[in-house]
């Protein structure tokens, strides 16, 4: 395969990047829709997710478990951060 893996041409894969730049990870469902997997061999994918980690950002299963590392759910018994 020739060229980049990734369509840099299409503005909605630069519109994913940019999201996962700014949160510092993208879901393997975003990875998906920019890097199809019968678009590119696992070598590929791997190079892809590695490159995008040197860039600080990082590839989650899903993005609710994101959250979860965010945050205690409200009903914890940690109090609130509060800002002074």
């Amino acid at each position: 395969m020739d060229g980049p893996i990734i369509d840099l041409g299409k503005a909605a894969n630069w519109k994913v990047i940019r999201l996962a730049k700014k949160r510092g990870y993208i879901t393997s469902e975003e990875l998906d829709r920019l890097l199809p997997p019968w678009a590119a061999t696992p070598e590929q994918v791997d190079d892809v997710v590695n490159q995008l980690a040197e860039a600080g950002i990082a590839l989650v299963e899903v993005e609710e478990d994101v959250g979860s590392q965010m945050s205690p759910p409200a009903n914890s018994n940690e109090p609130p951060d509060r800002a002074h």
